[in-house]
């Protein structure tokens, strides 16, 4: 879902166009990113941001200045690369939860991603926008929501986001599944150790710095797509949009960029995890069989 939905911790004006007057400059001397955590200070607020992962959510933390108020953009129609936002909304069910979605179109023809977000502190003042913009000769919705929190008192503000291809109430299921509390550390430590499984398939001896690391980078790489993209209950979207039922035990799984894996990526997977490959394979038959033909590039449900 890369460049799908984009979080960002400031306190602007809303305006209708599509830029960012909110953005901020960072320096890579104030970036930290390691498997499962990424941190950078934000200069423009003088706002630290952390986040951490588990396979269907993610964790934010923001530490604002002492004595400013916390608040939150949700910027539904921004998005990398060319993709065309096709449709969005967001809710408020209550004031600690924001439910979202968004369809868009580039790479992948028919995007779909769904949140559920839930925030350690009540959401004290929302501001949406909502219009449309012209896209090519098309009417394209756009919508931002500002959150405000008020003064944190010095503590951090953490959002937990719950992501689903399938709809919210998968969104939702997936963050009480996997992300149930908001004890940032906890969810980073068990991240490390999730990598440090993975980075322990294979032991090298090296001379030490920089082979070493470059090596388990590249290792790092290796594991990050093809990505889970099924619910915790089993239900994921096929490649004929529809939503099916899968086995909760096996996963299904999106970003297979097969013209490219094939020469060296599957070759490896098939001899440090067998048992995912061959995961992987039944997950191609089965979009396969709903969409007609085996897929070269797949992403998101799509023919690419």
């Amino acid at each position: 879902f890369t460049g799908d939905i984009d979080l960002n911790d400031a306190e602007i004006r809303l305006d209708g166009l599509q830029q960012m007057p909110w953005a901020s400059p960072f320096s890579h001397n104030e970036e930290s990113a390691r498997p499962g955590y990424y941190a950078v200070h934000l200069k423009r607020y003088a706002v630290q941001a952390e986040m951490t992962a588990t396979e269907r959510a993610a964790m934010f933390r923001f530490t604002f200045p002492y004595g400013q108020e916390a608040s939150l953009l949700l910027d539904l129609d921004y998005a990398i690369q060319e993709q065309t936002t096709l449709e969005c909304g967001a809710e408020l069910p209550d004031r600690h939860t924001l439910r979202a979605y968004r369809r868009s179109y580039w790479w992948a023809y028919d995007q779909r991603a769904f949140i559920e977000a839930r925030f350690s502190r009540p959401v004290v003042e929302s501001t949406v926008i909502r219009d449309t913009v012209s896209v090519k000769g098309q009417k394209v919705a756009r919508n931002k929501i500002l959150l405000r929190f008020g003064d944190m008192n010095n503590e951090p503000l953490l959002v937990r986001v719950g992501l689903s291809a399938v709809d919210t109430e998968g969104a939702a299921r997936n963050l009480t599944a996997e992300m149930p509390h908001f004890d940032f550390e906890r969810v980073r430590r068990a991240a490390k150790e999730k990598w440090q499984t993975e980075l322990s398939r294979i032991e090298v001896k090296t001379s030490g710095l920089p082979a070493d690391t470059i090596f388990y980078t590249a290792l790092y790489h290796t594991a990050l797509a093809p990505m889970v993209f099924s619910d915790v209950d089993g239900r994921r979207r096929g490649m004929d949009m529809k939503i099916h039922q899968g086995r909760k035990d096996e996963p299904d799984f999106t970003v297979f960029s097969l013209w490219d894996t094939f020469r060296a990526l599957h070759p490896l997977v098939s001899l440090t995890r067998p048992q995912e490959n061959a995961a992987y394979v039944r997950s191609l038959l089965r979009k396969a069989a709903e969409g007609g033909i085996v897929p070269k590039w797949e992403c998101a449900a799509n023919y690419t």
